[in-house]
């Protein structure tokens, strides 16, 4: 087939509607490696020419043409480490693809070491909101201190952005009161409602709409994708 010519900072996401479909691409040479998530499974916001490398099907070099089969989402990605690339392990994600044919003959997928917890990009108090650390699209990483006092929270997985930051972390299992945690903060947009439920000792809020949003996760996490939001809802 004829290949699609792209860049090694393309990703499968483009193709996310033929899942079930192969694509011809080619990448071309003297390449830099991109992010990469999971081992013959791989994220489709991963780059289509870093997998290709990593299943041994192209050099950074050579570059070369590499079909890629389009699959649906997963539920996990390992982080493996193979012909000199190590991708990184990730949990759900909505759209996924693979090297059709598997990796080269002879090529032995390695698990990768876990990777150590970025610095610290800032610090926060207990009372510290989500409007504070982080706007819509981005990601930071936040430092809970220990000996916490918990504040308000409304949502579940998805709080609205004048939540406790470091609140919701507990809620969500990746900080406590008395040790505190460091987890990475994204700003979401606002949701037309949020569910509160109890977890963990914490009992957040049910809401309505509101303008802004954010999610917690592990420290080690990359940045995810966004979802799209609604327009937004009663000002801050």
């Amino acid at each position: 087939p004829t290949a699609t010519p792209i860049t090694w900072a393309s990703k499968a996401q483009d193709y996310r509607s033929q899942v079930g479909q192969q694509v011809t691409v080619f990448c071309p040479p003297n390449g830099t490696a991109g992010p990469l998530w999971g081992s013959d499974s791989y994220s489709d916001d991963s780059s289509i020419c870093t997998a290709a490398l990593h299943s041994g099907r192209v050099t950074v070099a050579t570059g070369g043409p590499v079909t890629i089969q389009i699959m649906p989402g997963m539920p996990s990605y390992a982080a493996t480490t193979r012909n000199g690339v190590t991708s990184s392990a990730w949990g759900p994600w909505s759209g996924s693809f693979s090297i059709v044919g598997g990796p080269a003959p002879g090529l032995v997928a390695v698990a990768a070491a876990a990777a150590p917890p970025p610095a610290p990009a800032g610090a926060a108090s207990w009372s510290t909101d989500g409007r504070t650390v982080v706007q819509t699209g981005q990601s930071v990483i936040v430092v809970c201190p220990p000996g916490g006092a918990p504040g308000s929270v409304w949502g579940t997985d998805v709080y609205t952005n004048d939540s406790s930051v470091c609140t919701a972390a507990v809620h969500a299992g990746l900080a406590q009161l008395a040790t505190g945690g460091t987890v990475r903060v994204t700003g979401l947009p606002g949701m037309p409602s949020y569910a509160g439920s109890a977890r963990n000792g914490i009992t957040t809020s049910n809401y309505g709409t509101w303008s802004g949003s954010f999610r917690v996760e592990p420290a080690t996490a990359p940045a995810g994708e966004l979802p799209p939001g609604p327009p937004p809802g009663k000002p801050l």
